[in-house]
């Protein structure tokens, strides 16, 4: 894993997902702390989502953060493919 700015970067297959939920939070001014508050969540469940220390989505999950930050999911999780020759 790998940080720019406020997202996180992690190497996945053939592609990373940048993970941008704490760049998300920033912009609404918002704590990852009063976030798991707001959406009755655990602390370490938000932190999985900021730093991409995931295995499986949970949609659920990010269909409330979706809702908490007012965004969509490619404004939380982005995916790229690695350019091929």
């Amino acid at each position: 894993m790998e940080k720019d700015n406020n997202r996180y970067i992690v190497p996945w297959q053939n592609g990373r997902f940048i993970f941008k939920l704490e760049e998300q939070l920033q912009k609404k001014g918002k704590t990852k702390y009063r976030l798991s508050k707001d959406l009755n969540t655990e602390y370490k469940v938000i932190n999985r989502y900021v730093y991409g220390d995931l295995s499986k989505l949970d949609l659920d999950v990010i269909a409330r953060l979706c809702d908490a930050c007012e965004c969509g999911i490619s404004d939380l999780i982005e995916y790229e493919r690695k350019e091929t020759k």
